[in-house]
């Protein structure tokens, strides 16, 4: 027992290690040469199993696998673009969620990452709680959300989530920061979970927009042969977009220095994000949508804005559910002893964000 946790240890650091891909021979190889003893017929499936469902490692055909760091590493030179909400601004706050993607650490949460100013230094840190429907569009697109909820059983419209948030007011002021601006977000150490921020300028954006909307129109053709891959579309949305992103050519990288996954996931034509049971969202060619454990809400969709009833606003969204439906799922998060947020929100609502569209149909919802 003691030998089997220690291999299993020492196969933990050769992936952590590793910033090159491989294929499980090779690294059954470099196990023994490290470990100094043969690795047993019944340790090597083991090991199989254990690349196969790695967090840092994402599976490509004939069994090899490609390490996060070799496309952090590739790409690590590119800033991302956020951009700010009104209500983003009106707080003062940073909440980076999906944005962070495809430089988010796996082993780090978000509360333990660091964001430096333009200067270098540490911006302030701090727990907030906001209404569940302010907070849930920054994370639409991430495999979890953050889980300390309040619930409120008599308005579940008010109903609230406390997160890690960044203080940025006094660098917004200072930025001269609108709605519709953006930010840019450099990586400087992934490991460590260490990003430092810096202005974006509407202006600037505008001029890297076109070289931005090549990049995405050559990942969405690096995703077309892709579709029948099934190691792909069983793949979680991070690792699909780290996987197509490493397969790029490095000189499109050297053209490119802005990338937002938001701006990329919204460029698709082909290709939609929709929620898992399992949990965690994916992208799927637009002509599987109706196939595979998933939920999602039609992208041509043409919301009416009822009002009548539960039932018509459902209707009116098409979503997959009736008022019956919701009810006693309602009723059981509420009866839990842990209300599972990120269970509820991608089965019911697929991954897909602001489902409504209509300020009027949203408040009589709740």
């Amino acid at each position: 027992m003691t030998n089997r946790i220690s291999l299993n240890r020492l196969a933990e650091t050769l992936i952590q290690e590793s910033r090159t891909p491989f294929n499980t021979e090779d690294f059954a190889k470099h196990l023994e040469s490290r470990w100094q003893k043969e690795v047993s017929g019944s340790a090597r499936k083991r090991l199989e199993k254990v690349l196969h469902n790695h967090s840092s490692l994402i599976g490509i055909p004939e069994s090899d696998f490609i390490p996060f760091r070799a496309v952090v590493d590739k790409i690590s030179h590119v800033s991302l673009s956020v951009q700010l909400g009104a209500w983003e601004l009106k707080q003062g706050i940073l909440i980076p969620g999906h944005r962070l993607i495809p430089f988010m650490p796996v082993n780090l949460k978000e509360s333990e990452l660091t964001f430096l100013d333009p200067d270098g230094n540490k911006t302030p840190k701090l727990k907030q709680s906001y209404y569940i429907q302010d907070i849930v569009p920054f994370y639409q697109y991430c495999a979890r959300f953050p889980e300390e909820i309040k619930f409120n059983e008599w308005i579940p419209g008010k109903s609230c989530m406390t997160v890690t948030v960044w203080n940025m007011r006094s660098l917004y002021k200072s930025f001269s920061s609108r709605p519709g601006d953006a930010i840019l977000i450099d990586l400087v150490d992934y490991e460590k979970g260490i990003y430092q921020i810096r202005p974006y300028s509407s202006r600037q954006y505008r001029l890297d927009r076109l070289r931005m909307r090549a990049l995405y129109i050559a990942l969405a053709t690096q995703m077309d042969p892709l579709c029948e891959d099934e190691k792909f579309c069983s793949a979680g949305l991070e690792k699909q977009l780290l996987r197509i992103l490493f397969s790029m050519n490095l000189k499109v990288f050297r053209e490119v220095e802005v990338f937002s996954v938001t701006d990329f996931l919204e460029s698709l034509k082909e290709w939609t994000v929709v929620g898992c049971e399992a949990g965690g969202v994916q992208m799927v060619p637009v002509w599987q949508m109706e196939s595979g454990p998933f939920v999602r809400a039609d992208a041509n969709r043409v919301v009416k804005g009822e009002l009548g009833s539960l039932n018509k606003i459902f209707q009116d969204l098409k979503l997959s559910f009736d008022a019956m439906e919701f009810k006693a799922m309602l009723y059981t998060v509420m009866a839990s002893n842990k209300y599972k947020l990120e269970a509820v929100f991608f089965l019911l609502f697929g991954g897909q964000g602001d489902l409504f569209e209509d300020k009027k149909q949203h408040e009589v919802f709740y």
